[in-house]
């Protein structure tokens, strides 16, 4: 069996101070994606790898082009604004975020798996997503897709509702031996 790490990108609260000043009250009621990582259990977590990040999506979305106008989104999925009036980020100030948040966890991913590929010949990547990103295409599926081959590394996706009990959710896992 290869090893397994389990890849959470949208599971992040914190809104970096000079930040969330720009922010409105919708904006700095973050994505409440922190449910993903309540979802998965203590063991689950400890037999996986494990990669995340506590940045809030409305700073900067991981699982985005970082060339894309997305990658530092401006309405929340209700259509609210996420920055005050003449307050959204520049092109500078995104640069910085996708230097400062969104490279490091990239980085961290690929050399992750990088390690496993080279002690274990091979590694399965669980994208572990929300429902609002159900359906939508995956940035880190597609770099990790280009970066290694099939035989590599493989690359499926596990969609958790706040719904969902932890049975059904360690019921979502065991189809991949975890």
């Amino acid at each position: 069996m290869c090893p397994i790490l389990l890849c959470v990108p949208h599971a992040g609260t914190f809104v970096p101070p000079e930040i969330a000043q720009t922010m409105t009250s919708a904006g700095l009621a973050t994505k409440a994606n922190w449910f993903l990582m309540e979802k998965i259990d203590l063991p689950t977590a400890q037999a996986c790898g494990l990669i995340t990040s506590n940045i809030s999506q409305h700073v900067v979305d991981l699982d985005c082009d970082p060339t894309s106008p997305e990658i530092c989104l401006l309405e929340t999925a209700n259509r609210k604004y996420i920055y005050r009036e003449f307050q959204q980020p520049t092109p500078k100030e995104i640069t910085q975020r996708v230097e400062h948040y969104w490279q490091p966890f990239h980085d961290q991913l690929q050399d992750e798996l990088q390690r496993m590929v080279e002690r274990f010949e091979k590694a399965k990547l669980i994208l572990i997503k929300p429902t609002d990103r159900q359906g939508k295409d995956s940035f880190i599926q597609s770099s990790i897709e280009s970066t290694f081959s099939a035989a590599e590394v493989g690359v499926d996706e596990v969609v958790l509702s706040p719904n969902d009990r932890r049975e059904a959710v360690e019921e979502k896992l065991s189809k991949f031996g975890i």
